[in-house]
């Protein structure tokens, strides 16, 4: 019996996106765990599920996934909602 981590998870659903996803070791540093993590593609990431499936963070390459990344460091809620306004709403 397979344990099903957050990386198998999230994988198959970022990857219907268009998002290639890469396994990421936790510890005192988080660590890709698999190499030329910003060159793969989403077969990869697939294989990756596959092998890292119980890992249970995640990464994958803004740019060449064509992301932006806004971060709202606060708990106001009308912040965000203002950001959004502006930049786009999220399909995640």
């Amino acid at each position: 019996m397979s344990v099903e981590g957050i990386f198998a998870h999230w994988q198959p659903i970022y990857s219907e996106r268009g998002i290639a996803t890469f396994p990421v070791r936790l510890g005192e540093v988080k660590k890709p765990a698999v190499k030329n993590y910003l060159k793969i593609g989403k077969a990869a990431s697939a294989a990756f599920a596959e092998r890292f499936g119980e890992f249970n963070a995640f990464g994958f390459a803004c740019e060449r996934s064509k992301i932006t990344i806004l971060d709202v460091d606060t708990d106001d809620e009308r912040v965000l909602a203002d950001a959004l306004d502006r930049h786009g709403h999220t399909q995640l």
